[in-house]
């Protein structure tokens, strides 16, 4: 048997038993000054949303998705997240009001936080919010959108072709963000990762074309 037929079945065997639970999972994080919140001018981030590609919000609009991370929609099978800052974690404190939105060229988070951060019990403003935007401006490439029709990617090779990844602190009293990131870091799967989910996906697309005519992708 030749190593790449190898390769390719030990995958198919190693990922076939949770091709009907495939989630992706989006890290990222990095680093920013968060005096004007009371915290650190070095405080380190870092968090994470899944998704699965077959959440009952998937292609939910024309043309975009809109996941709220409301535990008590569609029983529960909605984007889960979570978030820290400087080691506390505050994954806890993210409203069901949080959002996942996809459009064929933007990939967007937002997570707010019940009761806000407040980092010194000061005067300072608490963190209310933070988003994330990953986004490609290649609108004139007829057909080659990063998400077709807005649907929720079900694999992070679309990391590969951004061309903007944007992250925003939001203070209490101003919608926009009060700070942005010193470093921000949205880590692309490696090679074995992306192998691994083209094969997922590719067989789960094959299980949805059985049960599902017309495939997957809205018509």
């Amino acid at each position: 048997m030749r190593l790449s037929t190898w390769l390719i079945s030990a995958l198919v065997c190693g990922t076939a038993a949770h091709v009907s639970a495939a989630p992706v999972t989006l890290r990222f994080s990095g680093t920013a000054d968060l005096l004007a919140f009371g915290g650190s001018p070095t405080s380190t981030f870092a968090g994470d949303v899944t998704w699965d590609p077959r959440m009952p919000c998937n292609g939910n609009g024309e043309d975009y998705s809109v996941c709220r991370l409301d535990p008590d929609e569609f029983d529960g099978d909605v984007p889960t997240a979570h978030f820290s800052v400087d080691g506390a974690d505050y994954s806890q404190r993210i409203a069901p009001y949080s959002r996942l939105e996809v459009f064929p060229y933007e990939f967007f988070l937002e997570l707010w936080f019940v009761p806000p951060i407040d980092f010194d019990s000061a005067g300072a403003e608490d963190l209310i919010s933070v988003f994330l935007v990953l986004d490609s401006g290649r609108h004139e490439e007829p057909g080659r959108p990063l998400f077709p029709h807005g649907m929720l990617p079900d694999n992070l090779a679309f990391l590969s072709r951004l061309e903007r990844k944007w992250f925003g602190f939001h203070q209490q009293d101003n919608w926009y963000p009060g700070v942005t990131p010193t470093t921000l870091h949205v880590p692309e799967p490696g090679v074995a990762a992306m192998l691994v989910a083209g094969v997922v996906a590719a067989l789960g697309g094959h299980t949805r074309r059985r049960h599902r005519p017309g495939g997957f992708l809205r018509r």
